[in-house]
């Protein structure tokens, strides 16, 4: 966007406008990310059924498969490695939606972005996207794979896993911030690879630690909203004798669920093009 032609060329949008400010809060991306999960909910639960949907459950089996009481640590880390490649192919297939999301947060900025806005046509153009974000794809799911690997280390010696947790964490937030905002970039910017990185870093230059608090609020949040909505949920189970009637509350569950993930990669999506627009006027003021 910095790049792509002059400002005096470029109409911004009343909502672009608002972007530009360095008054746009955080509360403001959250509430704007919620109005407009709620003006295309139904684009929402689509990519919902499927991208995530899949997602969700490949993961709850491969968990369930878990066997943490076994004692010998060689069995205990070929389980956690088999999570890892789990957790390896779902980020891949994650950044789907995330393109997707960036694309309809694009949208919601600047409606004459596109001549047709349905679903498909928003689907492929994130999709067809998807090549830019290979290298961080490859980075995050990596790290997703080391991080899983490392929390093993908290079953198997607590005192050091106590002292390793923190720093897995902070790199497991700093992971998501990349994966959301070069998705962003990836569908939106004609950047890719490392050069798309190195773009994220020189637009958050200045911002890194606030967009990166920002990013770790989005993920507690989420995380305990999905937990909230899983534990008030599941206990329908107890009373459910039906295993057909059991299924289908658990892919409500898991859509629901994925909905929540959804709403924090918005979040994410619009924190970023905010800070563009920032570094854009800062960039034009400055010449």
């Amino acid at each position: 966007m910095i790049d792509e032609q002059p400002q005096e060329e470029r109409i911004f949008s009343p909502l672009a406008e608002r972007m530009r400010s360095d008054y746009f809060t955080v509360a403001e991306n959250f509430k704007e990310a919620w109005t407009l999960m709620k003006s295309r909910f139904s684009y929402y639960v689509f990519l919902a059924l499927l991208v995530y949907l899949p997602i969700q459950i490949v993961l709850q089996y491969q968990v369930s498969l878990l066997d943490l009481t076994v004692e010998a640590p060689e069995l205990l880390m070929a389980q956690m490695a088999k999570l890892g490649i789990v957790q390896l192919v779902m980020t891949l297939l994650e950044e789907v939606a995330i393109l997707v999301i960036a694309v309809i947060c694009a949208l919601w900025i600047d409606e004459n972005q596109m001549e047709t806005k349905t679903f498909s046509a928003i689907f492929y153009r994130g999709i067809r996207m998807w090549p830019r974000a290979i290298v961080t794809l490859i980075l995050v799911a990596l790290g997703a794979v080391v991080s899983i690997s490392a929390m093993s280390i908290f079953v198997i010696i607590p005192l050091l896993g106590l002292l390793v947790i923190p720093g897995v964490l902070l790199v497991a937030i700093l992971l998501v911030m990349l994966q959301s905002c070069t998705g962003t970039t990836a569908a939106l910017r004609a950047r890719m690879g490392f050069d798309n990185i190195r773009y994220v870093f020189f637009v958050l230059k200045g911002r890194m630690w606030q967009t990166l608090g920002i990013f770790a609020l989005i993920t507690v949040l989420t995380g305990v909203l999905q937990m909230g909505l899983s534990l008030a949920l599941s206990n329908i189970f107890d009373f459910i004798t039906q295993p057909v009637v059991s299924m289908a509350l658990q892919v409500v569950i898991s859509t629901m669920t994925s909905i929540i993930t959804m709403y924090g990669y918005t979040v994410g999506a619009l924190v970023f093009m905010g800070a563009e627009y920032r570094k854009e006027k800062l960039l034009t003021e400055n010449q």
